[in-house]
């Protein structure tokens, strides 16, 4: 209780000292939608972690952020911040395609998702009648070699965590299925740090899309993959039904996929 006090109570004096800002904090916050109103993540010194702390109303975000950073004992004071789940970009067409980097012309859509996805091929390549130039291209098809000859195929005993909306990882009730280009053993647990609970299920497809950009399956008769088709997933839910999360989740998701192993943190969202 002391402890909590301490934390409060500076607060409560900047909230007394502020009263000037209460309408320009209304306007410029609520429908920017930056951060979230009348709260601030605060960590003090000697603190394993920050936590959010409410402001009074009348209360600017900002400036009773700056003070707070004025005390000695304040490691940061932040608000809230709001991310958005990054553009959607198209996904990469399967390479088990008969015609996926073969350097021959052909008619109709075999062969052709290398126009969809020349960032996939060497950016060390020329154009040709079946080849497009793909400059920032990571060389996806030689990495997919390599790692055949390391006997790691598509990345295969790496865990991805996926901060994000969630992932359509498996069937639940009648109102979520599973996606069918994801393997039933393809997940670790995971959890959604929105609905505080161990679903952590795609209501926005955002993370789904992301989810399968990293690591769909491949020769499963789907026409998409990913990456690294032989990694396992971890979902975490950042993000709601709106591709909208706050830092705090955020953190919280990270230090959860730190704790869990992951090797690897995707996330594909952005602050303002």
């Amino acid at each position: 209780m002391r402890r909590l006090l301490r934390i409060l109570l500076p607060l409560a004096l900047v909230a007394a000292a502020l009263p000037a800002v209460a309408a320009a904090s209304k306007t410029a916050v609520a429908p920017a939608r930056e951060f979230a109103p009348r709260q601030l993540l605060v960590k003090f010194e000697g603190q394993r972690v920050g936590r959010a702390v409410s402001l009074s109303a009348g209360t600017g975000v900002r400036r009773a952020a700056a003070a707070l950073r004025k005390n000695p004992r304040v490691a940061y004071a932040e608000p809230n911040y709001i991310a958005t789940a990054s553009a959607i970009e198209p996904s990469p067409y399967d390479p088990s395609d008969s015609g996926s980097i073969e350097a021959v012309a052909s008619a109709g859509e075999v062969g052709r998702w290398v126009y969809k996805q020349w960032n996939f091929l060497s950016p060390e390549g020329s154009e040709t009648a079946a080849l497009p130039l793909s400059p920032g291209g990571i060389d996806a098809p030689r990495a997919w070699r390599n790692l055949l000859d390391a006997g790691r195929p598509g990345g295969a005993g790496t865990v991805v965590a996926v901060l994000d909306s969630g992932i359509a990882y498996r069937s639940f009730g009648s109102a979520y299925r599973r996606s069918p280009d994801f393997g039933p053993g393809q997940f670790v647990p995971g959890y959604d740090f929105v609905s505080h609970d161990r679903l952590p299920l795609d209501q926005n497809g955002h993370g789904t899309h992301v989810a399968g950009t990293i690591a769909e399956k491949t020769d499963n008769a789907f026409g998409l993959t990913g990456l690294a088709y032989g990694a396992k997933l971890m979902p975490i839910r950042v993000l709601d039904s709106q591709g909208r999360g706050n830092a705090l989740a955020i953190a919280r998701g990270i230090r959860f996929a730190v704790t869990h192993e992951a090797d690897v943190i995707n996330m594909s969202f952005n602050f303002p």
